[in-house]
């Protein structure tokens, strides 16, 4: 059990050259994401333009990813009518495995896959979780990788909020 985790985290680490370029770099220009939700619907980032951004890149097997997903799902709740939007993308897990977690812990948010598609035409991340903040204008304004802290990620949002710029 504990080789097949290895692997699947090995897999996953796997799976930033874009983001990895944009993490190091904020102030980049996120590409326009284009993708399906696990509803089937449409979501692209371009329609977001002037919201506060939280892109979470998350696997259902990952402990941390779960332990971080209430804190984003009450940030989405407490500041989605001041300006801020969050989406989560999924890898290396499967739609129905990520349709069940979505149910299970509550996520409010779009949730999308982001499968061999997508990493053909975005890149790769190198971890999960790893959490891009976009900001009103569609550039880069943090990111990380790993358990976010909730306090400092809104702090973080806050200030990009209240900013007539949208952090720039």
């Amino acid at each position: 059990m504990k080789k097949i985790r290895f692997v699947s985290c090995s897999v996953a680490v796997l799976i930033l050259v874009f983001f990895q370029v944009a993490l190091a770099e904020t102030g980049a220009e996120v590409p326009n994401l284009d993708l399906i939700t696990i509803e089937g619907q449409p979501w692209r980032l371009s329609d977001y333009k002037g919201r506060v951004v939280l892109i979470n890149f998350f696997a259902t097997w990952c402990g941390p990813c779960r332990k971080e997903v209430p804190d984003l799902v009450n940030l989405h709740n407490n500041l989605r009518s001041k300006g801020f939007s969050a989406v989560g993308l999924a890898v290396g897990s499967d739609p129905e495995g990520v349709a069940k977690f979505a149910a299970k812990y509550g996520i409010n948010y779009p949730v999308a896959m982001y499968g061999k598609d997508e990493v053909e035409k975005y890149g790769t991340v190198s971890a999960v979780p790893t959490t891009f903040l976009v900001d009103r204008q569609g550039m880069i304004a943090g990111g990380a990788e790993g358990l976010l802290d909730k306090d400092s990620l809104e702090k973080k949002i806050l200030e990009l909020l209240g900013r007539p710029d949208g952090g720039q």
